[in-house]
């Protein structure tokens, strides 16, 4: 991130103890999007040449099944809805460092979406402590009766399938 910084890709703000940054503008965003769609279209290399830098047992990037989801980096994830704020915060030329008092600000209409990825994220880490962002087929029952819902997987499909098609939407149109 200091090289990203001290390239001028990304901006930084101290606060307090932590120090959060954002892409720097449009341009930077259009370019962003161009290396994940390119990124997308080579994973294979992508995941080898993590597995090198990184060395060992790297989760495969963003690769979801029936089996398996993603919270995090699956399509429609917290990381799209956190890329949609950001975008807009962009567009908008403001930088609030709290994703819902950003959300509000700048009038993206994805609280309950994000929500309800986030008590997903706190149950699953309830269920189980060792959990990544990783939804197991056998987690789902368990995440169902935490959050209280019949059909957890329709939920989630539901709402992870909304933020993909206001994701796309929004980097359609870079």
């Amino acid at each position: 991130l200091q090289a990203l910084h001290a390239a001028g890709m990304v901006t930084r703000r101290r606060e307090g103890t932590s120090v959060r940054y954002a892409l720097a503008g449009d341009e930077v965003l259009s370019l962003w999007l161009a290396l994940r769609d390119a990124s997308v279209a080579r994973l294979a290399e992508v995941e080898r040449a993590a597995r090198q830098y990184l060395g060992g047992d790297v989760d495969a990037i963003g690769r979801e099944t029936d089996a398996t989801w993603d919270l995090k980096v699956g399509r429609g994830g917290i990381v799209d809805v956190e890329f949609l704020v950001e975008y807009r915060q962009i567009q908008e030329n403001v930088r609030i460092p709290s994703t819902v008092v950003a959300m509000k600000r700048v009038g993206l209409n994805l609280m309950e979406e994000y929500e309800f990825l986030r008590d997903v994220e706190s149950m699953l880490r309830l269920w189980s402590p060792l959990a990544n962002a990783r939804i197991e087929e056998k987690d789902r029952e368990a995440l169902g009766l935490m959050l209280h819902l019949k059909d957890f997987a329709a939920q989630y499909r539901h709402i992870t399938e909304s933020v993909r098609r206001m994701f796309e939407n929004c980097s359609g149109g870079l």
